[in-house]
């Protein structure tokens, strides 16, 4: 059985701006277990990653090039590493993994991005954590591919002691069908970046014996069921097709030749594919193994950023049964989810972004790492959020339109447009936008239906969610005044 979120008729799917018609949404759900939220941290920027050591003690990576270390319940001041990144889009500090046999060896793995020549790079590598630092890094993974966006890039130690290791499709979507490149692939290395012998493309001539499976096209959560330790997996997909898979050896996941739920032999569609407005936008996740929450345990919990919540999955038999949203628009947006060995649920938000807020002016003290965690715990050292608190409350949600209005064309077009078609627009990871050369435009309700709905194939998003017709309107006057005469 497959879940499809979908509108009510396919010109809902195509023109939900401009059809008027509401979409689906997931239901939402409150939890039986009384709990308390606190804010284990926060004044963040960009938190990526979250992982525990088995002390207790709690690290994230800011994607602006540190790894911060909370201790005691305290956010330590010194960062246990920082550095220069590249910083455009998705790039910097990504994903961040324990040893399973950290206590014997002090291991902490990084996924960060490196320049090289006109663009990125991304690597990971092997640190030694001794006195809240991590020392002596070791790169075990190096060249993989990347991009300004679609880079992944998630790690996790399987139940098997492997490091799984997510590649997204660096922006060239039809690379993750060649098996002799890593572009859109899930990986599969020992702890020492060498490969396992009972990988599933060992052996065979012209493929990467890294690949674990294939046609991803950006992959940013993974983890094993807790019953039939299979590994699931969130994808960004293009426009609204965001996906959960089930993840098996060998696989082929069909990016770029099918999107969403389609089918083809040789190929898997997802267990859940959202046609909603917004998109779902699942990053990080991770299963419930505790009984904290008994009503929580074995589900999946996804961070969730379009949609602004944390996902509960249930998952049956191996398929996808019941898919709920705790916590809908209370926090913003969501980007990593971890489970403490005391059954406690930590996640942080992402309401920053490659060129500063996502919205304007930011909620006081984000970003921030919130834990979830039962009223029946002792009270820590955390302060505790209100039952009222909510990212979207009328306060809030009256400041962020008025800010928004604010906005001048020139505003929005820097926001939402350069970060691929270049600074001032004149080229970058995309075409021109001031040359007069639209060749997927040929007139103004041709280029309105384009800002408002997007190109899914060609990884640029719909805005008609992000933007009034208003704004859209000043969008293509702006872009208008700047062609050539």
């Amino acid at each position: 059985m497959k879940i499809r979120f979908d509108f009510v008729c396919a010109l809902a799917s195509v023109l939900p701006a401009l059809a008027g018609i509401e979409p689906e949404t997931y239901p939402e759900v409150r939890l039986e277990t009384p709990y308390r939220l606190e804010v284990v941290a926060s004044n963040l920027r960009v938190p990526w990653s979250l992982a525990f050591v088995p002390d207790g003690r709690l690290l994230i990576t800011e994607r602006q090039g540190r790894v911060r270390i909370v201790a005691g319940g305290v956010l330590l001041d010194e960062p246990a590493l920082e550095m220069t990144v590249p910083i455009r889009s998705t790039n910097g500090f990504l994903g961040m993994a324990v040893h399973p046999r950290f206590e014997h060896n002090r291991y902490i793995y990084l996924a960060l991005n490196e320049r090289h020549g006109d663009g990125p790079k991304l690597k990971v590598v092997r640190y030694r954590e001794q006195g809240n630092r991590l020392h002596d890094p070791e790169v075990i993974l190096d060249d993989l591919p990347a991009w300004w966006n679609h880079t992944g890039c998630r790690l996790l130690f399987g139940p098997d002691g492997k490091l799984y290791v997510t590649v997204g499709d660096a922006n060239e979507p039809e690379l993750t069908q060649r098996l002799d490149l890593l572009n859109g692939k899930i990986l599969r290395v020992n702890d020492d970046g060498s490969i396992p012998d009972d990988n599933p493309f060992i052996g065979h001539k012209g493929v990467r014996p890294e690949i674990y499976s294939y046609g991803h096209r950006n992959s940013q959560g993974i983890d094993f069921h807790p019953i039939s330790n299979v590994l699931w997996s969130t994808e960004h997909g293009p426009g609204f097709l965001d996906e959960f898979n089930r993840i098996l050896p060998g696989a082929n996941y069909g990016w770029s030749v099918i999107e969403g739920l389609e089918e083809r032999e040789g190929m898997e569609s997802p267990e859940i594919s959202m046609l909603d407005r917004p998109a779902m936008a699942p990053s990080g996740m991770a299963f419930y193994r505790h009984t904290a929450f008994p009503e929580l345990r074995n589900k999946a919990l996804l961070a969730v950023m379009q949609s602004q919540g944390l996902m509960t999955v249930t998952i049956d038999e191996g398929h996808v049964t019941k898919a709920e949203m705790l916590f809908a628009r209370k926090f913003g947006r969501i980007r990593d989810v971890a489970v403490a060995s005391d059954g406690s649920i930590y996640f942080c938000t992402s309401m920053y972004g490659s060129r500063g807020l996502r919205i304007m002016p930011p909620p006081e003290n984000y970003d921030m790492v919130v834990r979830l965690v039962p009223a029946s715990f002792p009270q820590g050292p955390h302060p505790v959020l209100s039952n009222d608190f909510a990212i979207d409350s009328p306060e809030d949600a009256a400041r962020i339109a008025a800010s928004k209005s604010d906005k001048t064309a020139e505003d929005l077009v820097a926001l939402h447009c350069e970060s691929c078609h270049g600074e001032g627009l004149a080229g970058g990871l995309q075409s021109s936008l001031i040359d007069g050369k639209w060749t997927m435009a040929y007139d103004e309700g041709s280029r309105y239906f384009l800002i408002a709905n997007g190109l899914p194939n060609k990884s640029m998003p719909p805005y008609a969610h992000e933007l009034t017709p208003e704004q859209i309107h000043g969008v293509m006057n702006y872009l208008k005044q700047r062609e050539p005469k």
